[in-house]
């Protein structure tokens, strides 16, 4: 966390659990003005308050007297000696009606993680679509206040067939957070990332216009660009690329 105010803040953590009692308040303090500050929530045993509880999934709520800025760091080892990798996840504080996934996968640990961050219950649909644009059948979910919630793509063999890629949209009656959380252990891998908002028709919220600043071309390296189009009208697209000090191509 990183307080920019000239004045001190009021911070509370709170860890709210998938199943059990839904409320854990981990630690509360102040942030000195123009300072940066952090909360181990993983780290056991290290003479808090409270401990979080051993392997329970929970969302993580921060709230503060003034506005600051949030980021979780996340190690994972999976398990094997060495070096894990590391992933930052911005906490944000947009909801949304509509968010949109391009590209999940049932090849790896693939999981649709849904927050409801209000204090009355969503109704929330998860709908799949495959690489040929057939939907699957949409997986219905009541969302309690303040719960985590989701689907771990690879137990959804319903649906979901295996070693298959998809592209999905959340929806829900009210505004909710949604993400996208992959764990690929066989190579030691791992990530966290925000769905795309969408409007009630589809279209991204916040631009359509889409940047990325860093692709490879190089031996073993693997890069795909993977496109959905979660409305109705057919889209028509434009890819440009540039190569360092060189225009567009």
């Amino acid at each position: 966390m990183v307080n920019d105010q000239n004045v001190p803040v009021d911070y509370r953590v709170i860890l709210r659990y998938e199943t059990g009692d839904r409320d854990q308040i981990f630690e509360t303090g102040t942030i000195p003005a123009n300072t940066r500050w952090g909360v181990a929530t993983a780290v056991r045993n290290q003479n808090l308050v409270v401990n979080p509880r051993a392997n329970e999934p929970y969302a993580i709520e921060v709230q503060t007297s003034l506005p600051i800025g949030a980021q979780l760091s996340r190690y994972d080892s999976f398990g094997v000696p060495g070096d894990g990798p590391g992933t930052g996840e911005s906490l944000t504080n947009r909801t949304a009606l509509r968010w949109g996934f391009a590209d999940v996968s049932t090849r790896t640990l693939d999981f649709i993680v849904i927050y409801n961050p209000y204090p009355t219950t969503a109704n929330v649909t998860i709908q799949f679509w495959n690489t040929q644009g057939a939907p699957t059948q949409p997986i219905i979910q009541s969302v309690p206040a303040f719960r985590r919630a989701g689907a771990a793509l690879q137990g959804e063999t319903a649906i979901l067939n295996a070693n298959s890629d998809y592209s999905a949209v959340v929806t829900s009656d009210q505004k909710i957070i949604a993400a996208h959380t992959r764990f690929a252990p066989g190579q030691n891998r791992g990530f966290t990332q925000l769905g795309q908002e969408l409007d009630l028709n589809g279209t991204p919220v916040s631009a359509s216009n889409f940047l990325l600043s860093n692709i490879e071309l190089r031996a073993s390296v693997s890069n795909r660009a993977v496109l959905f189009n979660p409305g109705d009208p057919q889209l028509n697209v434009q890819m440009l690329g540039s190569y360092a000090s060189t225009p567009n191509q």
